[in-house]
Parts: structure tokens; sequence; C-alpha cells
């Protein structure tokens, strides 16, 4: 059973299996993400654990906060470059 299998047997929690388009997100990020990542994302979805760690999901789809996300601190970056 991977990691991510035994978290969510420890938390009672029912996988999602969110059907994401791994590719379109995979290529608005410009890498491919790791496969426990994917594995993380489509059994929990985006959230929190304990306030600690914070998980940038995908709701489905294409759609992606850590696509979004990324998108946004290079448009802060292109606006207010470091020098």
């Amino acid at each position: 059973m991977s990691w991510v299998g035994r978290i969510a047997d420890a938390v009672e929690w029912r996988p999602r299996d969110i059907g994401i388009e791994w590719d379109v997100i995979e290529a608005r990020l410009g890498t491919a993400l790791p496969a426990d990542d994917k594995e993380l994302c489509q059994c929990f979805g985006a959230g929190e654990f304990s306030g600690y760690v914070h998980v940038y999901g995908a709701p489905g789809g294409a759609d992606s906060q850590v696509a979004d996300r990324l998108a946004s601190l290079w448009r802060t970056l292109e606006t207010h470059p470091i020098t």
C-alpha cells in the first residue's frame, strides 16, 4: 500500500478518485509532477493537514491551484522584478 493509502486509512478517509487531466496541468507547469503528488491530489483533493501542510490540488479536469499560483507568482515577478 502506498503512503497516501496509509494516510487515508489512518484518518478513515474514502478516496475521492478525482479525474484530473495531468497532461494539461503538467504542460502549464512545464514539468512532470511526482506520481505520489498526483495520488495525493486524486485521493484528498485540495486542503490542509493540521494547518501545517497545504496541498495545492486540482479540483478535476484541467484546473490546478498549483498552476494558477505559479502563474500568479510569475506575474508578480514580472511586475516587480528582483534587482
